[in-house]
């Protein structure tokens, strides 16, 4: 075989591994979805690896690592996960390969913000734009700015993320990326309503529920129907937010999306309690409860026990609010929820004022000085307010 015949040779097998790595790259999530086995959703992939070393073909040498990352950490193994993605940045930056060292830098991201290691995240998020502008990779930046955004959001640099929002609400236009444009336009309007700009905050949520229902995007609907519901609850308008969380509820229980279903039976009983309707609100509360125990989600149990225990005290059964607001407490101090375990010993603290004054200030006391250490500025006001006028 000659020289040229061998270098033919190598082509070949150069492009039929390309093209098999861009397919097996856009399968990878439906794989992920079919698979339940580790070794099985590895098998290819150390297979193209071992291959791709003998061959000494770095760039398929990438991709197998960067996917085989994605796998570890799709099943949780964060550690290999995470080795296999540095050892693909260390060959992207040897051969100058910018597009897989973005990809590599992304997926070492998202693992190090699970992680909780979020200066090191964002570290390799600022890269990863920097690659993705000079490169002219709108999509990677757009996704970039996005989580970048989130992580400023949650940590409550509210400007940086939304410079952030705007910049990639631009991109998703150029780009006709309708689905990631919803989202943007979701997350810009929490921090609108944040900054009490509700009726632009509505605005974006509309927008966004426009884009979903052309989508036929049902979960994020549910949420931009809630988020909006929210909104109009906090301005009174009760019976506009009930239509639009019911449309929420029946959203969620289609989907048998059970955490956001909370969520929304909870606000309507919120609404129901305020119009006296307890019998209703009750029933939605005692559901909240059943699914929280299902889930084991200690957080939404001890916040329906919570519901419960007030709507009990408006009933007249005080005996009954008290043993349920005890279990919350009990809970708040085991998930360490200061702000719910503040609310749950204030709310106790007025039911047992009336019969026993020196024990229901001491249960106000703790819940202001629980806030005070917090900083729960909006408790403070009101458990403050509430013991001078009782004191």
């Amino acid at each position: 075989m000659s020289r040229n015949s061998k270098k033919n040779k190598k082509k070949s097998i150069d492009k039929y591994e390309k093209e098999n790595w861009v397919k097996l790259e856009e399968n990878l999530k439906k794989r992920f979805e079919e698979i339940d086995n580790l070794n099985e959703a590895l098998e290819p992939y150390k297979e193209q690896e071992k291959i791709s070393r003998v061959l000494n073909q770095k760039e398929n040498l990438q991709i197998s690592l960067i996917n085989q990352g994605a796998i570890y950490n799709n099943f949780g193994h964060l550690e290999e996960a995470l080795k296999l993605l540095k050892e693909a940045e260390i060959i992207c930056r040897k051969t100058n390969n910018e597009d897989n060292l973005s990809i590599s830098l992304t997926n070492q991201a998202k693992i190090l913000y699970n992680l909780d290691h979020i200066e090191e995240a964002m570290k390799l998020l600022y890269e990863t734009e920097k690659i993705s502008r000079k490169i002219k990779n709108f999509t990677r930046l757009q996704s970039c700015l996005a989580f970048q955004a989130r992580i400023y959001t949650e940590y409550g640099q509210f400007e940086e993320a939304m410079e952030l929002h705007i910049e990639e609400e631009k991109l998703c236009r150029k780009l006709k990326n309708k689905d990631c444009l919803q989202r943007s336009l979701g997350y810009q309007a929490l921090i609108l309503r944040y900054w009490g700009q509700v009726e632009e905050a509505l605005e974006l949520l509309k927008s966004q529920e426009k884009i979903c229902r052309k989508l036929n995007n049902k979960d994020s609907l549910q949420f931009s129907l809630g988020n909006q519901a929210v909104i109009l609850n906090g301005l009174n308008q009760l019976e506009e937010a009930m239509k639009l969380f019911k449309s929420q509820e029946k959203i969620c229980r289609e989907l048998n999306n059970k955490h956001c279903l909370q969520t929304s039976l909870s606000n309507q009983a919120n609404i129901l309690f305020l119009q006296d309707q307890l019998d209703e609100a009750m029933k939605l509360q005692k559901e909240n409860e059943k699914i929280a125990r299902e889930l084991n989600d200690k957080d939404y149990l001890q916040n329906s026990l919570g519901g419960q225990g007030i709507i009990l005290k408006k009933m007249g059964n005080t005996k009954e609010a008290i043993k349920l607001l005890e279990i919350q407490e009990k809970i708040c101090r085991e998930i360490n929820s200061e702000v719910k375990l503040a609310t749950s010993l204030f709310n106790r603290g007025i039911i047992v004022f009336e019969k026993n004054r020196e024990e229901g200030l001491s249960l106000m006391k703790e819940a202001l000085e629980i806030s005070k250490e917090n900083e729960f500025e909006e408790l403070i006001g009101i458990i403050s307010k509430h013991i001078d006028e009782i004191s």
